[in-house]
């Protein structure tokens, strides 16, 4: 996998996978919960309808609207001129031709302009609710809202059913390969990792021994040579 959650939690544990489970998954509960208790008092403190960086993208876009010509089609419908790349609006859908609007579910220019035709006294209130609900401060404090406890030692473990202590957990068969073991992360299907090349000359990179420049002879020894 390579979405961001996956990179971020395999860097977090890159310096402790050497440590045993129990301590690796006691690391990664202490520091999951640290992080959620950032991002709770962060979002407790936000006070705009949108999370912060949606809220500034919208504002941006605002500011780019600028006087666009704007003609009603029908009751929910509204063509938008921009020149060469008009756009169809439709606000009870939340789309636009542009495709912007259908892929974020956050207005586009075109949607924003089309609002503000649509209700010039509650445009503001519109362009929000167009907005999906997952870009909302409130879903995003609801995102954080649990609170990460760390595991007790198993001293103060109670009401354990009987079925899982007759359970013997024992260690896997240990089937050691030659050479030394892995540290870095396998690289995911797909991803091609960048190889480096240096100079076999002067061992710079950013160019072989054929274009080294240490090597390569000045101009006016060059004409000299010649004559």
């Amino acid at each position: 996998m390579t979405i961001n959650i996956v990179e971020s939690v395999n860097n977090l544990i890159r310096k402790v996978r050497e440590y045993p489970i129990i301590a690796m998954t006691d690391f990664i509960i202490s520091t999951m919960g640290q992080w959620f208790l950032e991002r709770r008092r962060e979002a407790y403190g936000v006070t705009t309808p949108l999370t912060p960086r949606r809220e500034a993208i919208l504002r941006k876009r605002w500011d780019e609207v600028g006087s666009l010509i704007t003609l009603q089609l029908n009751e929910n419908e509204y063509n938008v001129m921009c020149g060469e790349l008009d756009a169809i609006v439709n606000l009870r859908s939340k789309s636009c031709t542009c495709k912007v609007f259908d892929i974020e579910n956050l207005p586009c220019i075109h949607a924003i302009v089309a609002a503000g035709k649509a209700q010039p006294q509650n445009t503001g209130e519109l362009i929000y609710s167009m907005c999906s609900k997952y870009y909302t401060s409130e879903y995003w404090l609801l995102a954080y809202a649990k609170t990460i406890y760390p595991v007790p030692p198993n001293s103060q473990w109670t009401d354990i059913p009987e079925d899982v202590i007759a359970v013997q957990v024992i260690a896997p068969p240990e089937d050691k390969t030659k050479g030394r073991q892995k540290i870095n992360r396998i690289p995911s299907q797909g991803e091609v990792p960048k190889k480096k090349y240096n100079c076999g000359a002067c061992g710079q990179s950013g160019h072989n021994s054929k274009k080294c420049p240490s090597r390569q002879v000045p101009s006016d020894v060059r004409s000299t040579t010649h004559v």
